[in-house]
């Protein structure tokens, strides 16, 4: 007995539709595993662009007195924050300056995966300039010991360097491609506990982890809990307490 074409059409229209359907839920369960894996990706990256910024900063003290370059002042790159603009002017000795000025080469410092958005829409990776912020320990010390944007650091002056964060991901400052300069313990310390969509400056944005750059020269990848346990003097580089 054969089965009438009319009915092998219908076995076969719903036989599709069962395929499409699942399709549509292992594509659907895929999506957060996707995601997962992009963002490791990402954070990897990041990481890696931290150890380069971090090996540059000890290569641009060699010609700058032993000291880490200022968070503030005169930009040599106007568009720049002047430590990532000494930085960028370290890493392209070879690109004359003017050329930076017109299209400052600011890769390493960009982290991938952004989720910045502007009053605009979303920026392109290839439209950012900064998305490292510098914390105090990056601050020079005034003769109260107080952190000073405008001065530069030494990093002698860091008590314990592998403990302490000198760059963080940080959040955009207001519409612009780039975030702020530096954060200060203040503010950083008031997005710890919040979640990740809420922080004003630090922006946990690989499945609610950050990566930072420690004096030391090492990156590392904390989570939102890990931060949050930090203490001032890791912040900002002195006054940790004494060992008994």
């Amino acid at each position: 007995m054969t089965t009438p074409k009319s009915q092998q059409s219908a076995f076969t229209l719903i036989e599709l539709l069962v395929v499409i359907v699942i399709i549509a839920i292992l594509a659907t369960a895929a999506l957060p595993i996707y995601l997962i894996i992009q963002d490791k990706a990402n954070s990897s990256v990041s990481r890696t662009n931290l150890r380069t910024i971090g090996g540059v900063l000890y290569l641009y003290q060699g010609d700058n007195n032993m000291c880490f370059p200022a968070i503030d002042g005169d930009s040599s790159i106007p568009d720049l924050d002047n430590w990532v603009s000494e930085l960028v002017i370290a890493i392209n000795q070879e690109t004359p300056l003017p050329e930076l000025i017109s299209n400052p080469i600011t890769k390493t410092f960009v982290s991938p995966g952004l989720r910045w958005k502007s009053s605009g829409g979303f920026y392109d990776n290839a439209e950012l300039l900064n998305t490292y912020a510098a914390t105090e320990a990056l601050a020079g010390l005034d003769d109260k010991g107080s952190p000073d944007p405008e001065l530069k650091r030494r990093p002698v002056t860091i008590e314990s360097q592998g403990q302490t964060i000198i760059l963080v991901e940080a959040r955009q400052s207001g519409s612009n491609p780039y975030c702020e300069p530096w954060i200060d313990w203040n503010t950083a310390s008031s997005d710890f506990g919040l979640p990740p969509e809420d922080t004003q400056a630090i922006d946990f944005r690989y499945s609610d982890e950050v990566n930072v750059l420690m004096a030391d020269g090492s990156a590392k990848t904390m989570s939102a809990k890990e931060l949050a346990e930090i203490k001032e003097w890791n912040w900002s580089g002195d006054r940790y307490p004494k060992k008994p």
